[in-house]
């Protein structure tokens, strides 16, 4: 009988231990925060990236060289918290759910275009954005709502192919999630003259930036939840 009240005080001890464990993992563990290397780019600091707490090991090479492959740049909008790599897959769905790194991520990551190259005349680039939810990367694109806001904020900065650019936003428009229209990238001349007059003439207010054909432009797109079914986009043109 002896021997059985021990194995019983012995079982509660050990089940005692497992809840303990498991209630100090749950609580020390952040499922949301995406922890911060951000790309530091007015110190061109490289390597320097989002990740969970629980992507990886600095030595897991595999997944690291994933990053790598993906990532064509960083960007960064001051009086935000959009400040981070740019990743690109072979088709717009996979970065949608999808962190840096390739582990799921509901969140997602920003990310450009599958169609494009950074040397396309107009780059389209995306993320998710959470009613009420900073954790999502572009979350903060609806501060461009304010024109106040715009007048300190009008530049977008980002690094392709290893160079620094600024980009003066001239745009700043809200359209139906029903509509593609945004998303065009080809165009002949003449459609390329319309489609840089739509943007600026529809845009929430005037920036009092021109734009002609000659300007390489960046198009930034998430949720808009002020109206529903509708994007919000940020446009600006690469200055020279």
């Amino acid at each position: 009988m002896k021997s059985y009240k021990y194995l019983w005080i012995l079982l509660i001890i050990l089940i005692s231990i497992l809840l303990i464990n498991t209630y100090y993992v749950k609580s020390n563990y952040d499922y949301n925060e995406p922890k911060c290397i951000l790309s530091n780019m007015e110190n061109n600091e490289e390597g320097c990236i989002v990740y969970r707490n629980d992507t990886i090991e600095e030595s897991d090479e595999a997944v690291i060289n994933n990053y790598l492959q993906n990532q064509v740049g960083y960007i960064k909008i001051d009086g935000t918290n959009i400040n981070g790599a740019i990743m690109q897959y072979s088709d717009n769905d996979y970065y949608l759910n999808h962190d840096n790194y390739g582990n799921y991520y509901v969140y997602g990551s920003i990310y450009m275009d599958y169609r494009n190259n950074v040397n396309d005349k107009k780059i389209l680039i995306f993320g998710h954005n959470t009613k009420g939810n900073s954790i999502s990367p572009l979350h903060e694109l609806e501060k461009y709502e304010s024109l106040s806001f715009y007048q300190k904020h009008p530049f977008i900065t980002m690094e392709l192919n290893g160079k620094k650019s600024e980009w003066h936003i001239f745009s700043v428009l809200v359209v139906s999630n029903k509509s593609n229209k945004h998303m065009k990238l080809n165009f002949t001349d003449e459609g390329w003259k319309n489609h840089l007059d739509w943007l600026k003439n529809n845009s929430l207010y005037d920036t009092n930036v021109n734009v002609n054909k000659d300007d390489q432009i960046v198009t930034i797109q998430t949720c808009y939840y002020g109206e529903d079914e509708t994007f919000i986009l940020v446009s600006a043109k690469k200055e020279k």
